[in-house]
């Protein structure tokens, strides 16, 4: 049977013109010419699209093979707040989207109030979380001791936000459960924040101590004495020593300041902030220091 385009009318197999509308049943070339023209625009659509892809892979691969490269190397030193910028509009766009909602469900626009109230100290803190990543990249080898700093603290923030949205949700649901998870959480993110710190510095004091710099047996060959915080002439990584030259107690500051060619005194700065912020709990870390690191065998210790 053949069935008419027009009328939808059954006509025999060898049927013309449908005995209905007398339409004819031949195939409309027209509609035959715009199918395939359509296609056709489809498959040139995806080329092109493929080779902007292929374009773009290039630019990436060869501007440093990654987004982050790309960045560093076409926006610099902006590139951090552009894209810090670009993240509190599309978190402005949340908000608006969510409100909208919110003017028929309660729990949206409580969610978006909490993220407009808070939306500045997102912005700073993403910010600076931005910066922090950017300078460690470029200043590698001086800037990844902060890293576990930032860390936990973006872990924290981020614990943070998800118990005030747990308990938004525990309120409006009364669910007693996420109400529960959402009061631990705020009431130990000081501790967890230590927790991660302490673990954080655990590791990269491991790194440094695995990535040390020339033997020893190395080292009394040249002529003059290298510092703990020269590189070798191989170009093999320095090894982290406790500093008896600058030291105050154990050297683990004038040491780890040496390392990071900084100033010994910004180490103790921030040493005296963790401690301050933790409670005294950082004392602990500075022990475990001044355990695990050894002495500069080319200092003077009394």
């Amino acid at each position: 049977m053949r069935y008419c385009n027009n009328c939808g009318h059954e006509n025999m197999d060898d049927a013309q013109y449908c005995n209905n509308c007398g339409r004819s049943l031949k195939p409309d070339a027209y509609q035959q010419k715009e199918k395939g023209d359509f296609e056709r625009r489809i498959d040139d659509f995806a080329q092109e699209m493929g080779a902007l892809g292929k374009r773009v892979e290039k630019e990436f691969n060869s501007r440093g093979g990654d987004f982050e490269s790309w960045s560093d190397s076409t926006l610099g030193i902006l590139g951090p707040l552009i894209w810090s910028l670009i993240g509190l509009a599309f978190l402005v766009l949340i908000i608006g989207v969510m409100s909208l909602i919110g003017n028929s469900v309660q729990t949206f626009h409580d969610i978006a109030d909490f993220l407009l109230a808070n939306i500045w100290l997102i912005f700073a803190l993403g910010l600076l979380f931005s910066y922090s990543n950017f300078f460690s990249r470029r200043y590698k080898e001086k800037f990844r001791w902060v890293q576990p700093i930032f860390t936990a603290l973006g872990i924290v923030f981020g614990l943070w936000i998800a118990s005030e949205i747990m308990f938004i949700l525990a309120t409006n649901f009364n669910i007693e459960f996420l109400e529960t998870i959402s009061s631990i959480m705020s009431t130990y993110l000081s501790v967890i924040f230590i927790v991660i710190l302490a673990i954080g510095y655990v590791v990269f004091l491991i790194s440094l101590m695995s990535s040390t710099g020339a033997s020893m047996e190395a080292r009394s060959s040249y002529n003059q004495p290298q510092r703990s915080y020269d590189f070798t002439s191989q170009g093999e990584y320095k090894r982290l020593y406790r500093s008896g030259r600058n030291r105050v107690l154990g050297g683990v500051c004038g040491g780890m300041g040496e390392y990071a060619n900084l100033d010994p005194n910004i180490i103790r700065i921030i040493w005296i902030i963790l401690l301050v912020v933790s409670l005294g709990i950082a004392i602990l870390g500075y022990f475990i220091c001044w355990i695990i690191i050894p002495r500069n065998p080319y200092d003077t210790w009394q």
